[in-house]
């Protein structure tokens, strides 16, 4: 598992990030404050890209520091052999459990 660093424009806070590696699984956990499991989308394609993304804006005028406003961001991580095998989002701390990927029979491709 690698992080793959995102270029962010503007203040843009650093989201605080736990991996865990337990019997051949990972969980990922991303505080959150202030967004909903809506606000968030996860990707993992067969790029072995893991992307967690935002492109929720909410940034009250009517405070001169609002540090847990949500605002744009992306993630990744390369994830290679590795599937997502649950999401859950409770007190604004998303939570990403991936186990080992399915390793098909043969990866021959037949030409016709």
């Amino acid at each position: 598992m690698y992080f793959i660093p995102s270029s962010y424009s503007g203040q843009t806070p650093r989201y605080r990030v736990k991996v865990n590696k337990e019997n051949g699984s990972y969980s990922y956990q991303i505080a959150l404050p202030g967004y909903d499991k809506s606000d968030v989308k996860i990707t993992c394609g067969k790029d072995s890209i893991l992307r967690v993304s935002s492109v929720k804006t909410d940034i009250p005028s009517n405070y001169p520091i609002a540090e847990f406003s949500a605002k744009p961001f992306s993630l990744t991580w390369l994830v290679r052999g590795y599937e997502v095998s649950q999401a859950k989002m409770e007190n604004g701390v998303l939570e990403i459990l991936m186990g080992k990927a399915e390793i098909p029979e043969s990866d021959t491709i037949p030409i016709s």
